[in-house]
Order: C-alpha cells, then sequence, then structure tokens
C-alpha cells in the first residue's frame, strides 16, 4: 500500500505508463485484474481491477444472491485469490455452507439435517478442502458506522494481503444521520468505497437491493428495465463496474431462466447487454451464446 506521502513524479508515471502498456501488449489476450468466471464481463473488464469498485444490483433479490455467490465461488475456490467477506448480516458458517454448497451441488438444507449419501459426503469433503486451501478471511464486524467499518477492511487487507473485498451489501451497511435523502447518503458511501478502494489499491464488490415498496419486497416481481436504471442511477457516478441483472421470462423449455445482464464499465466507457441462462438446479448462471 502506498504512503500518503509518497508522490509520482512525470518521469515515474512516464516509465510506470510505458511498462504497463509493453506488459498489455505481450499479454494482449490475458486478464490483467481479477476474473469473475463471466466471459463478457471479463472481456469489458480485462477483470476486475485494483483500485476498481464493482456495483451488482438487481431488484430480485434471490438471484442477485445467486450472482454474487457464483463470483465469489470463482474466486475463493477456483482461482483461490485473497479475498476478504464481510457481512452485518451473514455470519461465517452460513457463508461457508453456502459455498460449499454451491461447489458440492449439495443442497445447505440436506447438509443442515446430515442426510448424504456416500457420494455426497465425498463431494463435500473435496469442497472442504478446496475452502482449506483458499486464502479468504471474514473479518468480524461490529462497526456501528461506517468509518468504523472502512477501518476493518483496512485492518483485514494490511493483515491478511487480500487483494479483493466482498461487502455484503450496500442496503446494511450503517448511514450516519446526515441531511439528504436515503439515496443521496448511499451515494456519499458509494464515492468513499471507490475512494478506499485506490487507497488500498484493491477491488471492492458490493451489492445492492433495489425495491420501492413493500410489495416489491415481498414477491420480488418487478422487472422492468427503466424501474431498476433509475432505482439504481447513484451506483453509477462512482463504481467502475455496475451489473445489472433483471429478469426477462419464466423458462426456456423445462430447465432455465431467462435474465438479462447490464454491464456497464465506466473506466472504458462500454456498455453491454448479455442474456443469460439460469438453472434453478445448481443456482448457477451462464452466458447464452451468439448475443
Amino acid at each position: 500500500m502506498q504512503n500518503q506521502t509518497d508522490v509520482i513524479t512525470a518521469q515515474d508515471l512516464g516509465c510506470k505508463l510505458v511498462e504497463y502498456i509493453e506488459e498489455r501488449y505481450k499479454a494482449s489476450n490475458s486478464i490483467s485484474g481479477v476474473k469473475s468466471g463471466f466471459p463478457t464481463i471479463d472481456a469489458m473488464t480485462h477483470g476486475f481491477q485494483k483500485g476498481n469498485l464493482i456495483t451488482v444490483c438487481s431488484n430480485l433479490r434471490y438471484y442477485k444472491n445467486c450472482l454474487v455467490m457464483q463470483l465469489l465461488q470463482r474466486i475463493v475456490i477456483k482461482d483461490k485469490v485473497p479475498c476478504g467477506f464481510i457481512s452485518y448480516t451473514t455470519n461465517y458458517q452460513q457463508f461457508g455452507l453456502s459455498l460449499i454448497s454451491r461447489d458440492s451441488l449439495v443442497s445447505v438444507s440436506k447438509i443442515v439435517a446430515g442426510m448424504l449419501n456416500e457420494q455426497e459426503s465425498r463431494d463435500i469433503q473435496k469442497s472442504c478442502s478446496s475452502i482449506f486451501d483458499s486464502h479468504v478471511v471474514i473479518p468480524r464486524v461490529c462497526a456501528s458506522s461506517f468509518d468504523e467499518l472502512c477501518n476493518i477492511i483496512r485492518e483485514s487487507v494490511k493483515k491478511h494481503d487480500l487483494r479483493i473485498i466482498f461487502i455484503d451489501s450496500l442496503n446494511t451497511i450503517p448511514i450516519e444521520k446526515e441531511s439528504g435523502s436515503y439515496k443521496t447518503r448511499l451515494a456519499s458511501i458509494i464515492k468513499k468505497l471507490k475512494m478506499l478502494a485506490v487507497e488500498l489499491d484493491i477491488s471492492i464488490v458490493t451489492d445492492y437491493y433495489s425495491y420501492e415498496n413493500a410489495r416489491e419486497i415481498l414477491l420480488d416481481i418487478i422487472d422492468k428495465s427503466e424501474n431498476l436504471e433509475q432505482n439504481t442511477d447513484f451506483l453509477y457516478s462512482y463504481s467502475d463496474v455496475v451489473l445489472q441483472l433483471q429478469k426477462i421470462s419464466g423458462k426456456k423449455g423445462d430447465d432455465f431462466y431467462l435474465f438479462e445482464l447490464g454491464i456497464f464499465c465506466g473506466e472504458y466507457r462500454l456498455s453491454r447487454y448479455k442474456n443469460l441462462q439460469f438453472d434453478p438446479e445448481v443456482e448457477e448462471f451462464q452466458e447464452e451464446e451468439n448475443n
């Protein structure tokens, strides 16, 4: 982490930029950041970069959570990227069981009930070994303010040399009692999270569940793109990448739900919509081909 008193001269900057451009030229087809596991996202962003703030938003809470856990599984289990998971609502056991379930394809309910056959037991043991070999830390969160939360993140990154932080989620982060609307105060938090990512030279990923009234909260039925974009416009000012998930239709055939993922990459001024298939059996999204 760069000391606050350090400076970069014009000569330093020129040398660093030349080195970076040459490095990218030699590895033109490679992903320089943390891979998301989705080809379109990685092609547009070259992976989640240091100093980036990435926000996942949806008006469908369950599916948003599935997408976030899929990203986490890729980063923590498959790629073993040094990662911190911070949550006010999910404890370490719930988080671990969710990762094991997604990796082993054995439901959490079966694991908790202990109703496992021999193959499922072996799959779970394999998943546990993968978690044991990973580099994930789950800081104990007892912060009553956003500033305290930032200090917990700073300490965790410094102590464990983390490369990426997941914050679950914007809806649960303590908001100081300041003037302005709820969204204005959330926008202030987004700005500070972006500054924290730059300060610590890491990627920060968070998510936001958009709702307007109790009916949406209870039924998760609002899926119009204009509603979602209007309700999440405050995310775009300081987020480097916004992933906007919404449902298109019920099922394709008998197996898959169809979704649309809006990918907005502010750093490169790129945007694209990609259709995703959701398999409810494994709670996983896959990109549709030729879209």
